[in-house]
């Protein structure tokens, strides 16, 4: 079935969704995903992130649990199964952090959707900045080793950019355990920032202790792109976007609702990344498809590997 029927069949669920219901409408796309984001806004509120572009303000103040979770991720399971779709790899979760402490400890709805996709037989992938609740016995016990990946976000050192999420040294230790856990986990050291103005992007030494420090805790496999500024940064934290959007005109363009760097800058300021992972025998996966570093494959195939490995 091609991506644009699924998209059709998934119009009327509740909480299963397809994972860029934009993109899966596009010639290019190689593989498809599914998505379930088990609340709305996200409580780190990170300065850099995406989500600001398309959610509700109330929900970015007063991040929740989403509506009748449970119940409704039941309905569209048995709806799902009931059209007869391929049991396609479900991602959790693309614009909240599912595993936040407070959230999670007040309704567990990643736990309950971990054991049901686990019941069902659906790949999963856990894009996080709380690796550590996955070592919780409850939480291993969820997930299948055999078709479970995990991607921890680990873009800097510090959390300049990221005041009210784990600490990087924290979630890189939680990494190493996963990993011994028997567990595939990938590293996204994204987004790449530009140091501009009163802006500190990552610098050179910072991103190679980033891959050494992944490299010593087992990973062999990061995950990074350069920052996409959305135009809905300006309306959480104005100065952050302010003082990076010169640098995106001069050096970029206006894609819709977010400024996108263009390829040769996005080559720029990947190379200290893809040279560290060279040193470290890591693998570098970007979104460039046409990037000009030998070994370095694009994300595209890295949805492929999840999928049928």
């Amino acid at each position: 079935m091609k991506p644009q029927s699924f998209v059709k069949s998934l119009e009327n669920f509740y909480v299963v969704k397809p994972l860029n219901p934009f993109k899966s409408r596009v010639k290019y796309m190689t593989s498809f995903k599914l998505a379930i984001n088990p609340y709305r806004g996200c409580p780190y509120k990170c300065i850099y992130c995406y989500i600001y572009g398309y959610t509700r303000m109330s929900d970015i103040r007063y991040p929740a649990s989403r509506k009748l979770f449970k119940r409704r991720l039941r309905r569209d399971i048995r709806e799902y199964a009931r059209l007869g779709l391929p049991k396609y790899p479900v991602y959790l979760s693309p614009s909240c952090e599912p595993l936040h402490p407070f959230l999670e400890n007040r309704y567990g709805n990643t736990l309950y959707a971990l054991r049901t996709l686990k019941e069902e037989g659906f790949p999963v992938i856990i894009s996080t900045k709380n690796p550590s609740r996955l070592l919780r016995e409850e939480y291993l016990e969820a997930l299948d080793r055999k078709s479970t990946t995990i991607h921890i976000s680990v873009p800097f050192l510090d959390n300049r950019f990221e005041p009210n999420a784990s600490l990087p040294i924290g979630r890189i230790w939680a990494a190493s355990k996963l990993v011994k856990e028997g567990l595939t986990v990938y590293i996204r050291v994204e987004p790449i920032i530009p140091s501009y103005g009163a802006i500190a992007g990552q610098s050179k030494m910072e991103l190679k202790t980033i891959v050494k420090e992944a490299r010593k805790a087992g990973v062999y496999d990061i995950i990074s792109k350069c920052l996409l500024l959305s135009i809905g940064v300006s309306k959480v934290y104005p100065s952050f976007y302010k003082e990076l959007k010169p640098y995106y005109l001069r050096h970029g363009y206006s894609d819709g609702t977010y400024y996108m760097l263009d390829y040769n800058t996005r080559i720029r300021l990947l190379m200290p990344l893809y040279k560290a992972c060279r040193r470290n025998n890591v693998r570098l996966w970007t979104q460039i498809n046409d990037l000009p570093f030998s070994e370095a494959p694009s994300c595209n195939e890295l949805e492929s590997l999840t999928y049928f490995r």
